[in-house]
């Protein structure tokens, strides 16, 4: 599984990034003191064609986040949604609250992680 970087994230649409470019993005938006002491990964299946879809994988531990391409084998919480509403909640267009509501997003495993993810990465706040 190869680490997702800025320099694999191509700009197609320069209004609207990417999921590669928003996941790309990820590491330099932590908030270090929301990530300390906690050793998770959350699992992104993401539905969409080409950069609007894919499996990703956030690995968070040691104060810091990597973002690795393809399924993990046993990630702590994992949320299904499509690859435009990934971009939406990341960029703050959307909600994890209007979300859920509308049946937009899914979470299984340990569900908490959806909120801390708001403070970790102001993710869909």
């Amino acid at each position: 599984m190869a680490e997702v970087t800025r320099s694999a994230a191509l700009a197609s649409n320069p209004s609207m990034p990417t999921v590669k470019e928003v996941l790309a993005t990820l590491p330099d938006r932590v908030d270090p003191e929301a990530v300390r002491g906690l050793n998770v990964v959350v699992q992104l299946e993401l539905r969409g064609e080409g950069d609007d879809g894919g499996n990703y994988h956030l690995v968070i531990r040691d104060g810091r986040i990597e973002v690795m391409r393809g399924l993990h084998v046993k990630p702590s919480m994992s949320m299904k949604l499509t690859g435009r509403d990934w971009v939406a909640l990341a960029s703050g267009g959307l909600t994890q609250q209007l979300a859920f509501l509308e049946r937009r997003l899914s979470l299984t495993g340990d569900v908490g992680l959806a909120s801390r993810l708001q403070r970790m990465i102001g993710l869909g706040a």
